[in-house]
C-alpha cells in the first residue's frame, strides 16, 4: 500500500515543479502511514521477525524508481543527478521517517508534520537546483 501510494504519486506528478513534487510524495508517505497506524508498529515487527528484508528493499527500490522517474519528468527543476537524489529521498523515506511517524503521527499533529516533512525535502530539492546552478560544467 505504502509504495503503491508513492508510485502513483510520483506518477499523477510528473512535469510539476520540484515543489510540488517534493509535496506530493511526503502527503502520498503520509496518508498511506496514518492508514495504517494502527497497526503499522505491529506489522513492522512481525516483519522484522519473518526476515522481511528482501520485501522491504524491493518496495524501497519501487519507490526509488518512481521518485527517479518523476524528477526525470521536472523539467528545469530536474537534478543534476535525478538516480541519486531519488535513492536519497527514498532513503529519508525508509529510514529515518518511519521511527519518526509513531511518535509524531496524529490527527492533532499530523499537518505539522507534514508541513515539517515538505519543507525538508523542498529545500533538498531546491538545494539540488542551486547546487547545479552553481557548479561549473567541466569539459
Amino acid at each position: 500500500m505504502l509504495v503503491d501510494a508513492i508510485e502513483n504519486a510520483c506518477r499523477d506528478n510528473q512535469n510539476v515543479t520540484a515543489d510540488m513534487m517534493a509535496a506530493a510524495v511526503v502527503k502520498a508517505y503520509l496518508k498511506a502511514k496514518m492508514a495504517q497506524s494502527e497497526i503499522s508498529p505491529a506489522l513492522y515487527l512481525v516483519a522484522m521477525e519473518l526476515g522481511s528484508r528482501p520485501l522491504a528493499e524491493m518496495a524501497a527500490h519501487r519507490s526509488e524508481m518512481a521518485i527517479e522517474a518523476m524528477l526525470c519528468a521536472a523539467g528545469d527543476d530536474r537534478p543534476s543527478d535525478p538516480h541519486v537524489v531519488a535513492q536519497t529521498m527514498t532513503a529519508a523515506i525508509y529510514g529515518t521517517v518511519p521511527a519518526f511517524c509513531p511518535r509524531v503521527l496524529s490527527t492533532a499533529n499530523g499537518r505539522e508534520a507534514e508541513k515539517q516533512l515538505t519543507i525538508m525535502f523542498q529545500s533538498y530539492l531546491s538545494a539540488q537546483r542551486n547546487d547545479l546552478a552553481t557548479t561549473p560544467i567541466s569539459r
